[in-house]
């Protein structure tokens, strides 16, 4: 195959930022880089990074290009733009995490073009990017991973994982098995705050036993122990997109994986909660609200009212507003078994929701007298008027 004589980087975000700057240390060779952010350009140039202006720019310049993008359409729209460039560059090393379909169809679409396509996921978090010591988990011919190892090994230790697109194969399964262990350490600190012991030593005391991992001391210890869950960490919407990965390939190979869909389905819970952009531990603030007693009735337009007097039913509806996260029920009336019908003040009742600042679901339940169709429809309309 072609030498290698030239890199080129593109993609300098929170993680490409750091392995860049390690591969402009370490390497003998000129590396040329852009991103659509110009203040890391702008550090990177500091340290010898050469910068381009474009993508194009840096076809023209690399032999191997290396990729560490935040979507699955930006790694294709930046393949297919290297491509289009008819530059230099033969070899795509995506550091990515990249579904498994299309990395295959990646492979293929540039191979027919003479480019090869690797994908060389990572697992780390930044500090370990910074420090040059990521896990990268490499799919290639054996022929393209020597050529492309002893650069990988600036940013990490590479691990031949076989064909192209086993690698993103294994850090799908490696992101599901973590994430899934979060959830099991915020679900054990919940009972265990229960419970009344302290959580600090819960974790300290699992450390020296079997149940010990690098989630455990990282997102347990200092994420899930402080309860300190910081927007500039790795997002819950980033975790959510990464274990939909690894149940993807589950169901195109045919294997149930109802643990996993649990923990996709309690991050969804806690992006739709307001934790999108929290560290992904932030799970445990569902978990708590899921056993508060709040929520063993949701809220419920017309909760209390025929029962109790208004105020009082007020009073509960705006608190189980104020711990509520999955879905409340909208109605404008209900008629108790004693024939007292009782009506919703619709505008109050809002109110509460949009104070605690829910982002939960609305079910529309229409139980007046006529046609059901359009009270439901009445229904809508009054809460897309409120919100």
């Amino acid at each position: 195959m072609k030498p290698i004589s030239t890199l080129g980087f593109v993609g300098l975000g929170v993680m490409g930022e750091p392995m860049c700057g390690n591969l402009v240390a370490k390497t003998s060779l000129p590396v040329h880089g852009t991103d659509l952010k110009r203040d890391p350009v702008a550090r990177l140039a500091t340290k010898g990074l050469n910068v381009c202006g474009t993508i194009a720019e840096v076809t023209g310049a690399a032999d191997a290009i290396f990729l560490s993008l935040h979507s699955p359409k930006a790694v294709e729209d930046v393949c297919n733009a290297i491509a289009e460039a008819k530059g230099r560059t033969h070899i795509i090393i995506d550091m990515s995490t990249t579904p498994v379909k299309l990395t295959r169809a990646l492979h293929e679409r540039l191979a027919a073009q003479g480019i090869a396509f690797v994908d060389a996921p990572v697992a780390g978090m930044r500090a370990r990017a910074h420090a040059g010591t990521l896990s990268i988990m490499v799919g290639a011919t054996p022929e393209v991973f020597a050529a492309v190892q002893p650069h990988l090994a600036h940013m990490g230790e590479a691990t031949h994982c076989g064909a192209v697109s086993f690698g993103q194969v294994v850090k799908a399964l490696n992101n599901m098995v973590v994430f899934m262990t979060v959830n099991a350490l915020a679900e054990a600190i919940t009972i265990g705050r229960a419970a009344g012991i302290d959580a600090k030593l819960l974790f300290e005391t699992m450390s020296k036993g079997s149940s010990d991992s690098a989630a455990l001391r990282t997102p347990g210890l200092k994420h899930l122990v402080p309860d300190h869950f910081p927007e500039d960490a790795f997002p819950t919407d980033y975790a959510l997109k990464d274990i939909g990965l690894a149940l993807e390939l589950a169901r195109d190979v045919g294997v149930n994986a109802p643990a996993a869909q649990h923990t996709r389905d309690l991050l969804d819970a806690t992006s739709r909660a307001g934790y999108g952009r929290n560290y992904y531990p932030a799970m445990v603030k569902l978990i708590e609200k899921v056993n508060s007693p709040w929520l063993r009735a949701l809220p419920d337009f017309c909760n209390t009212l025929a029962a109790k007097d208004p105020d009082y039913a007020y009073r509960g509806i705006d608190a189980m507003f104020g711990h509520a996260y999955s879905i409340a029920h909208v109605k404008s009336s209900e008629t108790n078994d004693k024939g007292i019908t009782v009506h919703v003040d619709m505008a109050r009742t809002f109110g509460f929701m949009k104070k605690h600042g829910y982002k939960g679901y609305c079910s529309m339940e229409w139980d007046d007298a006529g046609d059901p169709y359009q009270g439901t429809a009445g229904l809508i309309e009054t809460t897309l008027q409120y919100l």
